[in-house]
C-alpha cells in the first residue's frame, strides 16, 4: 500500500466516514507494517494540534495542510508522511478547510471542540486496539516490548526505571529483566550463561553469575531464589536488602557475594560486614538469632536450619564480581578491544571474556602450539587496582595463542593505536618437576643463556596462510635475557634496560598509522612507578621504520619454551586514556 492510500484511509477515519471494509484494511495495515504505525501517530499528532489550534485561533483556518507539515519535525522512518501530505491533491481539502470554505466558519469552534473530543476517542480506541494486535502473549511475561507493562484495566503505564542493566556479549537469559534502552526495572530475571550486572540508581551494583534466577522488587530490595550474585552497596546507598529463600541480608556499607542451592545457602563477605536474618514462621522474634558475618569470612546455611550457620573457608567458592563490559562506557567508546580473562578459569575458553573479538583465544603453530590456562590472580594491589578475587592468563613452555578482532582494524589517515598489558616474569625452578624435560642445573635460571623466557605479542594482518606471520604489522614483547622490543617491517629495536623476574610491568605501545611516517614506540613501567594522565614524552624503546600499510585481524601471544608468564588487562585502543583507564582502589573507595 502506498503513502497516498495510507494518507486516504486516515483523513477517512478522522472525518469519520471510513467505512467497515476501509476500517478493517486499515487495521491490517497498522498491524503489519511498522512505518505506517509510526505515521499514523504522527498524523494523530499533527491533526490534535491544528485541531487545538483551529479551536483558539478560528480566523486562522484558511492555512493549509502542507504549510503546518513543514514546520514538523517527524521521525527519519515517517520522512515519507510529510511527502504525501504536501502532495495531497488540492481537490482533497482537510475536514475542517472544506467545512471553512462553505461558510461555516462562524459555528467552527463550537464543531471543532465536539470534533477533537470524536477524534481523541477515535484516535485512543485505535491505538489501544493496535497495541493489542501487536502483543503476542508470551510464557515470559517479563518480555514485553519497550518499557510498557500491562494493567489489569488493559491501559499501558510505565515503570520508572531503577538502574542501568549491562552484559556480558555471550549472555543468554530465559527471562530478561524488563528492560528499554539499557535499563531495567522491577520483575524476574534468569539468566542462563554468562554474566550481568544491575546497577541500581539508589547506589547498589548486583552481578549475577549464570546460572541465577533473580527477583528485582524495588530500588533497595531483591530476592536470589537460585545461583550466584555478587552485591556492591556503594557508600552512596542508604543500604540494600537482599533475600533468599530462608533469609534477609541486611548490609553494613560491604561487598559481599551469595550463592544459593538446593539445600543450602553460601555467604562470603569481601568488605564491611552482613547481618543474617532467618526467616521463621509465625511471630517469632529474630533479634537473637540474627547473625553477623565480618569482612574475610564465609558462612554456609542449611535450608532445613537457617538459624544455624557455619563456617567455611572463605574464597573457596570463585565469583563474578566485575563486568568487563563496563570497561567500554568508562572509556567513552575510545577502547576497541579488551580482555580481562575474568569470568572464566582452567584452560582458555572460546569467547568467554571481553569484548571487540570473534571468538576465543585458539592455540596455533605447526604443533597447534600450548593453550594458556586462566589462573587466580596473586593477592594485594598491581598499578594501583585489587587483584583480589580476580584472575590473570599463564602462558608457559611454548604457549602459542592468538585471538580475532572483530572487525578487523583498519588505519584512518592520521590515526593511532595503543596497545597495553600487565605482564609478570614468574621465577624459574632451579630443579625441574619429575617427568619434566628441562635440563637440571644447579644455577639460577637467569643465569643460563641458553632457555628460552621469552614473550612476543604480535599484530598479524588480515593475510592467508603464513602471510600473517612474514608480514606482521607490528610485533613487541620481552627477550630471552628480560630486555624489552619492537620489531617493525624486520628491524628490531632494544633497549639495554631488562625487566626484573617476579616483578610486575604495566606496557604501552603508541602505533601510529604509516602516513604519519612515525615509528611504532614501547613504554614501560615498573609496579612502582606512576603511569602519566597524558601520552607519555619520553620511551623505552622506538622502532626505527614506520609500521606496514595493513589492517590488523589477530593478536598472537607467544612463550617461550622454558617462560612462565603472567599476563592481565589486555587492551586495544584509540586513545592513550583508553588503555591506561582502570578503576583503582582509590575510586573503588570514592564509590
Amino acid at each position: 500500500m502506498s503513502a497516498q492510500d495510507l494518507d486516504r484511509l486516515i483523513d477517512l477515519l478522522v472525518a469519520g466516514d471510513i467505512s467497515p471494509a476501509e476500517h478493517e484494511e486499515l487495521q491490517s495495515l497498522l498491524k503489519a507494517d511498522g512505518k505506517a504505525r509510526a505515521a499514523f501517530r504522527l498524523r494523530m499528532d499533527l491533526e490534535s494540534g491544528l485541531r487545538g489550534w483551529a479551536a483558539e485561533a478560528p480566523e486562522s483556518h484558511a492555512i493549509k495542510h502542507g504549510p503546518v507539515a513543514k514546520h514538523v519535525t517527524l521521525h527519519p522512518d515517517a520522512h515519507w508522511v510529510t511527502e504525501a501530505l504536501d502532495a495531497r491533491p488540492t481537490s482533497q481539502p482537510s475536514l475542517w478547510e472544506g467545512r471553512a470554505k462553505r461558510g461555516e466558519g462562524r459555528h467552527s469552534k463550537r464543531w471543532m471542540n465536539r470534533q477533537f473530543t470524536v477524534l481523541a476517542v477515535l484516535a485512543a480506541s485505535v491505538i489501544f486496539f493496535i497495541a493489542a494486535l501487536s502483543w503476542t502473549p508470551k510464557n515470559n511475561e517479563q518480555e514485553i516490548a519497550g518499557s510498557q507493562l500491562s494493567s489489569s484495566d488493559g491501559n499501558f503505564i510505565t515503570e520508572n526505571a531503577l538502574g542501568q542493566l549491562i552484559e556480558q556479549p555471550d549472555c543468554r537469559w530465559q527471562v530478561k529483566p524488563v528492560s528499554w534502552e539499557g535499563t531495567f526495572r522491577s520483575g524476574t530475571a534468569v539468566l542462563q550463561q554468562g554474566a550481568a550486572e544491575l546497577k541500581f540508581g539508589s547506589g547498589t551494583n548486583l552481578i549475577l553469575q549464570a546460572p541465577c534466577e533473580l527477583k528485582v522488587t524495588d530500588a533497595s530490595t531483591a530476592e536470589l531464589l537460585s545461583g550466584s550474585v555478587a552485591v556492591h552497596v556503594t557508600e552512596q546507598s542508604n543500604g540494600f536488602v537482599l533475600g533468599t529463600p530462608e533469609s534477609e541480608i541486611l548490609d553494613e556499607g560491604t561487598e559481599y557475594a551469595v550463592s544459593v542451592a538446593k539445600d543450602s545457602t553460601e555467604v562470603h563477605v569481601f568488605d564491611g560486614s552482613v547481618w543474617w536474618v532467618p526467616k521463621l514462621e509465625g511471630a517469632r522474634s529474630t533479634d537473637d538469632l540474627e547473625d553477623k558475618i565480618e569482612a574475610g569470612q564465609a558462612k554456609k546455611y542449611a535450608r532445613s536450619k537457617p538459624s544455624i550457620g557455619k563456617f567455611i573457608p572463605f574464597g573457596q567458592r570463585q565469583f563474578v564480581r566485575r563486568i568487563e563490559q563496563a570497561v567500554r562506557a568508562n572509556t567513552e567508546g575510545e577502547i576497541i578491544a579488551y580482555d580481562g580473562f575474568e569470568n572464566i578459569a582452567g584452560r582458555v575458553r572460546r569467547g568467554r571474556s571481553g569484548f571487540g573479538w570473534s571468538g576465543g583465544w585458539l592455540p596455533i603453530g605447526q604443533r597447534r602450539g600450548k593453550a594458556a590456562e586462566i589462573i587466580d590472580a596473586p593477592a594485594g594491589s598491581v598499578f594501583g587496582v585489587s587483584r583480589e578475587q580476580r584472575r590473570l592468563m599463564l602462558c608457559s613452555d611454548g604457549t602459542d595463542i592468538r585471538r580475532e578482532l572483530s572487525p578487523p582494524i583498519t588505519w584512518d589517515p592520521g590515526s593511532e593505536l595503543y596497545l597495553s598489558i600487565i605482564i609478570r616474569s614468574a621465577e624459574i625452578e632451579s630443579h625441574p618437576a619429575p617427568g619434566s624435560k628441562r635440563p637440571q642445573d644447579t644455577n639460577p635460571p637467569q643465569d643460563r643463556p641458553d632457555l628460552d623466557r621469552s614473550l612476543r605479542i604480535t599484530l598479524e594482518p588480515d593475510l592467508p596462510g603464513r602471510g600473517r606471520t612474514r608480514h606482521a604489522v607490528a610485533s613487541f614483547g620481552i627477550t630471552s635475557s628480560g630486555v624489552p622490543f619492537i620489531n617493525s617491517r624486520h628491524r628490531v629495536s632494544r633497549t639495554g634496560l631488562s625487566i626484573l623476574p617476579g616483578e610486575d610491568y604495566f606496557l604501552v605501545v603508541r602505533l601510529p598509522s604509516a602516513d604519519l611516517d612515525h615509528s611504532p614506540q614501547l613504554r614501560m613501567y615498573h609496579s612502582s612507578e606512576a603511569i602519566e594522565p597524558a601520552t607519555a614524552e619520553t620511551w623505552t624503546v622506538e622502532a626505527e621504520l614506520p609500521l606496514e600499510r595493513k589492517a590488523i585481524r589477530w593478536i598472537r601471544i607467544t612463550a617461550g619454551s622454558d617462560a612462565v608468564w603472567h599476563l592481565d588487562e589486555l587492551r586495544l585502543g584509540s586513545t592513550w586514556q583508553s588503555v591506561i583507564a582502570r578503576e583503582t582502589d582509590a575510586d573503588s573507595e570514592k564509590r
